[in-house]
């Protein structure tokens, strides 16, 4: 198995991506050749304000009243 991370493009109506040209090599791929991808979102965590446009942290309910 390999690993490539593919940016994803408009292609018509569908979307597509490319495999790179060393991987095609490495895995000795042709053209009209089947292949299965499995496919993983990554999502784009910045430095600052990696928490931004995320959804709220949600307060569990205090376990421990009586102490405060």
């Amino acid at each position: 198995m390999s690993t490539v991370h593919a940016e994803i493009k408009k292609w018509g109506n569908s979307f597509a991506f490319i495999i790179p040209a060393e991987k095609v090599k490495e895995l000795d791929l042709e053209e009209g050749q089947s292949i299965d991808a499995e496919i993983n979102k990554c999502e784009r965590i910045d430095s600052f304000g990696i928490f931004k446009g995320k959804k709220p942290f949600k307060r569990d309910k205090d376990k421990h009243e009586d102490i405060w």
